[in-house]
Order: structure tokens, then C-alpha cells, then sequence
């Protein structure tokens, strides 16, 4: 297991690794109501 090289020095895994950490996560898109009303006793 320790012969392979460490992965995070790999320039690629780094690319990766640092675009999740400077792209801001996208707001997720409001779920429709599905069939439920609102308000109603």
C-alpha cells in the first residue's frame, strides 16, 4: 500500500481539490410543493 505515490501531491487531485474550495456551493432549487396546501387546518 505505501509503494504507490500520495495522491495529494498529484497536480491534478490538487486541481480538483482546489476548485471545491473556492467555487461557492450552488443554492439548491426550491422543491415544488407537491400537492400539500398550506395554511389549511
Amino acid at each position: 500500500m505505501n509503494d504507490e505515490p500520495d495522491p495529494t501531491k498529484d497536480p491534478k487531485f490538487k486541481e480538483v481539490v482546489d476548485h471545491f474550495l473556492k467555487t461557492p456551493p450552488k443554492p439548491h432549487k426550491p422543491k415544488k410543493d407537491e400537492g400539500r396546501k398550506q395554511g389549511v387546518n
